[in-house]
């Protein structure tokens, strides 16, 4: 609505006022640029339109008012302002050691998140060409009691595979072994040819225990091969056991299966009622027609501490991967 006032004043007639209004937009994000002043009767346009300009953050401004039309035209209604739209964040890549990836911002975009620290890496892996330690017989066996300390006597309860494998794993550790370790133990569940790994093994003192399985487990090509002192009864420490101590339990055949009934109960019995599988370390002594295994040459008397224990300590072997 305009209004309009003019004076006489002599021969000059003067404009006074001119006023708009105009409605408020009903959208708060685009509210128009305000109109210019009107201009005088000597002026040929109005004063320009003010109007918020857009933010950066995507909020609505207005672009300046047109301008005033000849003597005391209105500004012309401000244009909304563009809504700017922020950069999308993208993930960056997960760390190499298997941690998630957090996200990394992009340069118009939020705050990406922060990366989760990376997950705890493996025990180390084993180069063929290593002639490292990676095999050895155990020094003491594992009590009946769970303790596992020079001197014990063991048992047939080394709690199972789980606490078979962790013995191996704290004796090599404590000479300063970085492989994963496997006891060679055979269960109603897992044959212990198949937990150790494709060779080759080492002793202690760098005496070839098997290029591989099939060498591990035959003789020229034939199942079975015979027990070593020097090979198979060289300990993590470097020890060297010989008769009437070559008794090592594996609840396993020649080649490596499941002896079946012969387990201590895949590990967990200490009975005098169940039986163990068991080699000669030494090769020497043999029970029964054939060859005097390393891995497997007569059951024992009992899975109880007497019975483990002679002739032997409830030894056993262990295998890095």
């Amino acid at each position: 609505m305009r209004f309009t006032t003019r004076l006489k004043l002599g021969p000059i007639a003067l404009t006074v006022a001119t006023t708009s209004l105009w409605a408020c937009s009903s959208d708060p994000a685009a509210s128009p640029g305000g109109g210019g002043a009107g201009g005088d009767v000597d002026s040929s346009a109005g004063a320009p339109g003010t109007g918020p300009a857009p933010t950066s953050s995507g909020s609505t401004g207005g672009a300046p008012g047109g301008g005033g039309g000849p003597a005391g035209g209105v500004g012309g209604q401000g244009t909304a302002g563009g809504q700017s739209t922020g950069g999308q964040a993208t993930g960056g890549a997960p760390p190499a050691d298997g941690g998630s990836g957090g996200t990394e911002p992009s340069a118009a975009g939020g705050t990406g998140g922060e990366a989760p620290a990376g997950g705890a890496g493996g025990m180390a892996g084993r180069d063929p060409a290593d002639k490292s330690m990676s095999f050895f017989v155990t020094s003491y066996g594992i009590a009946r009691d769970g303790m596992s300390a020079p001197g014990v006597k063991g048992q047939g309860n080394l709690g199972g595979l789980v606490g078979a494998d962790a013995h191996c794993q704290k004796l090599a550790a404590a000479v300063g072994s970085k492989f994963t370790w496997r006891a060679y133990l055979s269960t109603s569940a897992e044959n212990a040819a198949d937990r150790i790994g494709q060779g080759p093994w080492y002793n202690a003192n760098g005496s070839l225990v098997g290029m591989d399985l099939a060498a591990l487990h035959t003789t020229n090509g034939l199942a079975g091969r015979v027990g070593d002192a020097a090979v198979f009864g060289v300990t993590e420490d470097k020890q060297a056991y010989a008769r009437p101590q070559h008794d090592v339990i594996t609840g396993s055949n020649e080649d490596g299966t499941v002896a079946t009934g012969f387990t201590c109960m895949d590990w967990t019995s200490n009975s005098d009622a169940d039986r163990a599988m068991v080699g000669h370390l030494d090769g020497m002594g043999g029970n029964r027609p054939g060859i005097n295994g390393w891995n497997s040459e007569h059951e024992n008397s009992g899975c109880h501490e007497e019975g483990i224990s002679t002739p032997g300590s409830g030894l056993f072997y262990c295998f890095a991967l």
